[in-house]
């Protein structure tokens, strides 16, 4: 007869982790289970399926703080349809790709865009004549240098003369035929991580800015 020992009833904490169960227990395949088969349509593939059944940390969330958690303590108590979105938010997340960084010598051109680049600073910001909203700074490395435009005050703060700074997501704006690395909105300028710069000596000779480019 049935007992408190030997009979019982399993509730699983999500939709994912009955699948899970059912996999694991029953040997199921998630294209012969209707939730499975609903899962794999909202975009996520039958080996990640099977890799969540053991349980692995996930990553998810916003790109510059994501949250790392156990994939079944994520969707714990999510109804099937919210499981489903969220498994598929999951699937489909990677982390921010790391920038590479080049040389002025070789990545500073008239048409660049993306520039990445870690420069030190040769002179100070200086006012340009009739816009007081931009400031100009030369900065290089060892291969070159440039003049950046800058935008933001704390931009302009960070620009001391001998800092080294980190440039990311700049671009190449052609002014009266001579070439300027805008830092926008969509940029970004701080202050270099010790040990990022990898020159000692300026290239002050080589200054891109300073040549005339005939464009049609």
């Amino acid at each position: 007869k049935p007992n408190t020992g030997e009979n019982c009833v399993h509730a699983s904490a999500s939709p994912f982790e009955g699948l899970a169960e059912r996999m694991n227990w029953l040997g199921y395949k998630a294209e012969r289970d209707s939730w499975g088969k609903a899962l794999m349509a909202a975009g996520v593939k039958p080996k990640t399926i099977k890799d969540w059944t053991l349980d692995p940390q996930v990553t998810y969330g916003d790109k510059l703080a994501p949250t790392t958690k156990s994939i079944w303590d994520t969707i714990e108590d999510m109804d099937a349809q919210e499981c489903i979105d969220k498994c598929a938010e999951i699937a489909a997340w990677r982390p921010l790709k790391k920038p590479k960084f080049g040389k002025i010598g070789k990545q500073v051109q008239p048409d660049s865009k993306g520039v990445n680049l870690y420069l030190k600073v040769v002179k100070a910001p200086e006012a340009v004549e009739g816009n007081a909203d931009v400031k100009e700074v030369l900065a290089g490395d060892d291969t070159g240098c440039c003049i950046l435009s800058l935008r933001s005050d704390a931009q302009v703060a960070t620009c001391k003369v001998g800092t080294g700074i980190r440039v990311q997501n700049a671009h190449v704006k052609m002014i009266k035929g001579f070439i300027r690395i805008v830092v926008d909105k969509w940029a970004v300028l701080k202050e270099a991580d010790a040990g990022a710069i990898d020159f000692e000596t300026v290239d002050e000779k080589n200054n891109v800015s300073a040549v005339e480019y005939e464009l049609a």
